[in-house]
C-alpha cells in the first residue's frame, strides 16, 4: 500500500465526507488512481474516527467543508423528500389498484408509512 499523494487524499476525504463506505472508497481509489488501500487505511482520513485522529488540520477543514455542502445538496434531491417519496409511492399504489395486487399495495403501504416515521410493528416478526 503506497502513500496516497494529494489529489487521492482529496478524494477520498470528499468520498467520506458523502457517506461512502470504505470499502467502496477503496476500491474507486484502486479503480482510479491504480493504488491499493484497504479500508482502515481509508478511515485514516476521516476525522470522526478513531483512526482519523492525526488527520491534519487542512484535510480536516476540507472534511467538514465536503461534509456541509454534502447536506444542502441534499435539498436539491427530490427524492430526499418526504412529500416527494409520498408521490412516488401513491403513484405506485394507484398503478397497483389498477392491478389488484394486494400484497404489492401493503408493501408500498408500509414503505409510506416508514417515509412518513411511523411504521407499523409487524406482529409476526416482532415474536421472532
Amino acid at each position: 500500500m503506497g502513500k496516497l499523494a494529494e489529489t487521492e487524499k482529496r478524494f477520498v476525504i470528499k468520498c467520506l465526507a458523502a457517506y461512502t463506505p470504505p470499502t467502496e472508497v477503496a476500491a474507486t481509489v484502486m479503480e482510479r488512481f491504480g493504488k491499493r488501500i484497504t479500508p482502515s487505511g481509508i478511515l485514516s482520513y476521516h476525522p470522526d474516527k478513531k483512526q482519523g485522529a492525526e488527520l491534519s488540520p487542512r484535510l480536516r477543514a476540507l472534511f467538514t467543508r465536503e461534509r456541509r455542502r454534502f447536506h444542502k445538496q441534499l435539498d436539491d434531491i427530490p427524492i430526499a423528500h418526504v412529500a416527494y417519496r409520498l408521490q412516488a409511492l401513491q403513484d405506485v399504489l394507484d398503478t397497483r389498484s389498477r392491478n389488484s395486487a394486494a400484497v404489492l399495495k401493503a408493501l408500498t403501504a408500509a414503505r409510506a408509512e416508514c417515509a412518513v416515521g411511523t411504521p407499523r410493528v409487524n406482529p409476526r416478526r416482532e415474536r421472532a
